[in-house]
């Protein structure tokens, strides 16, 4: 296994990036969470690959878009970061995105696992690549006909 050891200062600041990122897609300020990536960042998912903050600060618009009637959000969790160079981290975490309606019931709408990889650049560590993937067991259900 790696050395899974990140400083406290690191911890604590890759935490209050995702805290950050998970906040600003859900209140629809997609340039705060379009700037928590590099500016040629690729963020891969399993309909989509796209790169560069400019089409990322466009999903976030187009996700809080999507949104009218339904508040989303976006829980992260089950975090492991493993250094792979002095400025480089992984990230593993479980994403969640939780939908209320008007109503007010929860409702779980998609849970992914995702991989980032974060370089501290100028001492603030930002996303350089993310890698989103469904939850393998749903995924495998998807893959069955219908009963």
């Amino acid at each position: 296994m790696a050395n899974s050891t990140v400083g406290s200062d690191d911890y604590f600041a890759i935490s209050d990036l995702y805290a950050s990122q998970a906040q600003a897609i859900d209140e629809g300020d997609a340039v705060l969470y379009a700037a928590t990536f590099a500016n040629d960042a690729v963020f891969k998912a399993s309909n989509f690959e796209i790169r560069g903050t400019q089409k990322i600060a466009d999903l976030a618009r187009s996700f809080y878009a999507s949104s009218k009637t339904t508040q989303f959000r976006h829980w992260l969790g089950n975090f492991r970061f493993t250094p792979q160079a002095p400025t480089t981290i992984q990230a593993t975490f479980c994403s969640m995105i939780i939908a209320t309606s008007e109503d007010m019931t929860p409702k779980l709408t998609r849970m992914s696992f995702v991989t980032d990889k974060l370089e501290k650049i100028d001492g603030a560590w930002i996303i350089t690549h993310r890698l989103s993937e469904a939850d393998p067991r749903r995924r495998a259900d998807l893959d069955k006909p219908p009963a």
